[in-house]
């Protein structure tokens, strides 16, 4: 589950150029009560849902997320903090008021941080677009986590070198990395995709395909769609030519192609869709995007 959080935020970065992960995406203001050393973490289940809550600190948004089948939807807004009391807005969605108590003995110490595990109460109510979650609760565990600085008498051990791996990504063609990505605007928003393909130190090659709808509104920014590993068999590329076609697993639907025509204008075709939590999955083909072909990973 972490690795996905991670891949949304990290590709929702990179694909719309910001830089920064979505919690820092839109810096908050520095008012007292709205920076906080504070992290704080849960997550439950809700049917087939599982709901994931995260605010890493300091000043950072809390990003509320939720994943089904592949498929996420997050939703990061400003919090505000009294004591070990969050609240914060989720727009029209929902909201969250909630006080973490800890477990006695759950308590870690080191210098100024103190990293515990205990229960949030209060209240945590939200509903989704359309309606497709709706969650009222009054009790979640968690974690919470005042941020400071650790000192350890410990002796730092050297780390075994290994060898460089191959440059792979110095390749082309059949042998190379390859990054494919394609942005679309929408009103308050915009569409992204990206599918990139590695070559592993042993050899061997590994992908990820992630594709979501980036919208800003309400104080909030909301990302929806999916991200999967994909095998080597479902892209295909040639970078000379400037060509791949696209086949990735579920949740993902629908195929796709790159193709260049006579005059040398590229074509990206297809039915390739992603599931989009409440709302119908999204076309990720079709004139409306812009797609680019390279070599190399996207943090190349």
């Amino acid at each position: 589950m972490r690795r996905a959080l991670v891949l949304i935020s990290v590709f929702g970065a990179a694909l719309l150029g910001t830089g920064l992960p979505l919690a820092q995406a839109v810096p908050p203001s520095l008012g007292i009560s709205e920076v906080s050393r504070e992290s704080i973490r849960f997550d439950f289940h809700r049917g087939p849902f599982l709901v994931y809550a995260e605010m890493l600190g300091p000043g950072n948004r809390i990003a509320l997320t939720v994943i089904r089948d592949g498929a996420s939807a997050t939703y990061a807004t400003k919090p505000h903090f009294e004591g070990r009391t969050v609240r914060a807005r989720f727009g029209r969605l929902g909201s969250l008021d909630l006080t973490f108590t800890p477990t006695p003995g759950k308590v870690k110490r080191c210098d100024t941080i103190v990293d515990a595990q205990g229960v949030f109460t209060g209240r945590l109510e939200f509903t989704g677009e359309h309606h497709y979650i709706h969650f009222d609760i009054d009790r979640v565990r968690g974690e919470h986590t005042s941020a400071g600085s650790c000192s350890s008498s410990r002796p730092v051990l050297a780390s075994p070198r290994r060898a460089s791996p191959r440059p792979w990504a110095a390749l082309r063609g059949e042998e190379g990395e390859a990054t494919l990505t394609a942005r679309a605007p929408v009103p308050r928003g915009g569409d992204a995709l990206t599918v990139t393909m590695e070559r592993g130190i042993e050899g061997g090659f590994r992908g990820v395909i992630a594709a979501f709808r980036f919208e800003h509104g309400e104080g909030m920014e909301v990302i929806r769609g999916a991200v999967n590993g994909i095998g080597r068999n479902r892209f295909k590329w040639d970078l000379d030519a400037g060509t791949a076609s696209l086949r990735p697993p579920a949740p993902f639907t629908g195929t796709a192609t790159l193709s260049r025509a006579a005059d040398g204008t590229r074509r990206w075709s297809g039915s390739l869709r992603v599931p989009i939590l409440g709302s119908s999955p999204l076309l990720l083909t079709g004139p409306r995007w812009n797609v680019g072909l390279r070599a190399g990973s996207p943090f190349d």
